[in-house]
């Protein structure tokens, strides 16, 4: 055990002082619940009562926002006009019909397009990206 005493003789020992550990710490915790007992009847007293809740105003409707590019919406505000000009400008549209799953009843029907400008190797996968891109009225 580390000391030249008798173990039988120090189990007294520190049972006595565990005791007394133990006795301390229950001191100090009903000080503690005497002291948040009395901090709760504080606040009780002090409380007010809750803030009245403000009744809306009739408000005057908001004037519009000014219209943003169609880009920035994330709408084509004229997707035939922005065909036609695709067209002038000699773009390429590939279809290619998407894979069907791996024992699928049926073959499926969904066609991607990709839309390639002439010259460059980018292809966008949506007229969306296209206006955003090369046409930003």
């Amino acid at each position: 055990l580390g000391f030249g005493g008798d173990p039988k003789a120090l189990k007294p020992v520190v049972k006595k002082a565990l005791m007394a550990y133990l006795a301390a710490q229950d001191d100090n915790d009903e000080e503690e619940e005497e002291e948040e007992e009395e901090e709760e009847e504080g606040e009780e007293e002090e409380e007010a009562p809750p803030p009245k809740k403000k009744a809306r105003k009739e408000q005057a409707p908001k004037p519009a926002k000014a219209s943003k590019p169609a880009g920035a919406r994330g709408k084509l505000t004229d997707p035939t006009e922005l065909k036609r000009k695709m067209d002038a400008d000699g773009w390429e549209i590939t279809e290619k019909a998407r894979p069907t799953a791996e024992g699928a009843a049926k073959p499926g029907k969904h066609v991607d397009k990709y839309y390639k400008r002439p010259g460059q190797s980018k292809q966008y996968r949506s007229l969306l990206e296209v206006a955003r891109a090369h046409y930003p009225e």
